[in-house]
């Protein structure tokens, strides 16, 4: 089967080398035939065929006694102090306004709100803002890869969105126009340069192609969000692993790659957290 994509790079380039094709079967996800494209230009990895949208409403929601729910996602509360220590490392002031983006049904909104943030969220998902605002969470419908913000946020925090996005340089200059001078964005994003992802291809969890647009390593993240030249990489980390370690043998050669991982700074998850310039 042959891949291809009409569509250019993240930075405008149009030539793309196959790394490979396979068939992509984790979790909830049936059969589905991929290829990773490498950008000529840029080195950024992207999916072919392109992600189709309509497959998030099979994974985020599911109906119980007539009624839609969303799936929750308790990771998100935990991870919110390692968040905010990240956020306050870049010089996040205590009151600042931080716009969650991606927000899904604002567990992440809920959590920074406890903790005494004042925290709003933004998501394209109507179904997700609807059942947030339903538990009194400030959310709202808005695609940042077509108009920004609709006031000046203190900070920002995209967790596991970037890599969704279709037109990721949109979405950062939208953004970017939202953000008060010297504001810290948070980004998380699978790493596909992690010595995991390496060694599982295909099978690695969270390539998830049906999905992820995207394909980043700490550089073409990097170079990515800079190249909008409204932001700059204040720091960044790779010492988290999403990949569950399994059972067996198989098990303990995920564990014995991912400590290997975070010894050598090669885990399956990049942090990073940029300051916005305020042009």
């Amino acid at each position: 089967m042959q891949f291809e994509v009409d569509a250019p790079c993240a930075c405008g380039g149009k030539r793309y080398q196959q790394l490979y094709q396979s068939v992509y079967e984790r979790g909830r996800v049936p059969r589905y035939p991929f290829a990773l494209l490498k950008c000529c230009e840029c080195g950024l990895i992207r999916s072919a065929p392109v992600p189709d949208p309509s497959m998030y409403e099979a994974l985020d929601f599911h109906e119980r006694d007539g009624r839609l729910e969303a799936r929750e996602r308790p990771w998100l509360a935990a991870a919110t102090d390692g968040i905010i220590q990240e956020l306050r490392r870049a010089g996040l002031p205590a009151s600042a306004p931080i716009l969650d983006v991606g927000c899904n049904t604002g567990e992440l909104v809920h959590a920074l709100r406890e903790r005494g943030h004042d925290a709003e969220g933004c998501d394209i998902d109507g179904a997700a803002i609807t059942v947030g605002r339903s538990r009194g969470l400030p959310l709202f419908a808005l695609n940042l890869e077509r108009e920004r913000p609709p006031r000046a946020y203190g900070a920002a925090v995209l967790v596991h969105t970037l890599e969704h996005t279709l037109e990721p340089m949109a979405l950062l200059d939208h953004l970017a126009g939202g953000l008060r001078a010297g504001a810290p964005v948070y980004f998380a994003v699978p790493n596909i340069g992690g010595l995991i992802p390496r060694l599982m291809r295909e099978n690695w969890g969270f390539l998830m192609p049906p999905q992820h647009v995207w394909h980043f390593t700490p550089s073409t993240l990097q170079t990515t969000v800079e190249r909008t030249l409204r932001f700059r990489l204040h720091h960044s980390s790779q010492r988290v692993k999403l990949e569950p370690a399994g059972v067996g043998l198989k098990g303990m050669a995920k564990r014995l790659s991912a400590e290997l991982g975070r010894l050598s700074n090669r885990s399956d998850e990049i942090r990073a957290v940029f300051t916005a310039s305020g042009l």
